[in-house]
């Protein structure tokens, strides 16, 4: 029987890991690899490696059997630098973080609206207030390109996506010290801790 041809946009996923916490990380990991056939008929296989707040408490026994399986972090390392050419691989970003609204103070937002440009939503509502911007940064510092706050008034918190492109550094000992150095420059130019009087 014949091959069933590939279709344009035909996306397959597989997902590795996760890989559990080790020594002072207290991060999981986990590898998508998702593959895409293009308009051409080319294959690109799009790497994404995830990493974020391990759950508290005991890891799920499915977890730990994973995480075995993948050989741990030092597997997980192997396996991405034997397919993408080693250490120090320049890779795309996305850093997602959130502060404490009670305990920060941010620089961009929220704020007043003012002037001419904003005047039509003041005349909807003369309390208005800024709670979500984003912006584009050609040539930004560390990489950055894409910055986008957010400020949810309710809880209060504040939520930042930054986009940037960096060294992958694998060998190191944390998960992603590049989104680490990222997130820090943030919160040091842009965030201010509050007076705990305040």
């Amino acid at each position: 029987m014949p091959s069933k041809p590939r279709e344009e946009n035909e996306r397959k996923t597989v997902s590795l890991g996760p890989v559990l916490p080790e020594q002072d990380e207290l991060r999981i990991a986990r590898l998508v690899v998702e593959r895409t056939v293009e308009s051409e008929g080319h294959e690109v296989l799009d790497w994404t490696l995830k990493v974020g707040p391990s759950p508290e408490g005991e890891p799920p026994d499915v977890f730990k059997r994973l995480h075995e399986k993948m050989g741990g972090r030092a597997g997980l390392i192997k396996l991405i630098e034997s397919a993408l050419g080693g250490d120090m691989m320049v890779a795309r970003y996305e850093v997602r973080f959130l502060l404490d609204g009670e305990q920060w103070n941010c620089r961009i937002v929220p704020r007043p609206l003012s002037g001419e440009f904003d005047a039509p939503v003041l005349e909807l509502s003369p309390e208005a207030r800024i709670e979500h911007v984003g912006y584009r940064l050609p040539e930004g510092a560390n990489g950055i390109h894409e910055l986008v706050f957010t400020y949810f008034h309710e809880q209060p918190l504040h939520m930042v996506v930054a986009r940037a492109r960096g060294t992958l550094k694998l060998a190191q000992g944390t998960w992603l010290p590049f989104g680490d150095e990222v997130r820090n420059l943030i919160v040091a130019k842009l965030f201010s801790l509050k007076d705990p009087q305040t």
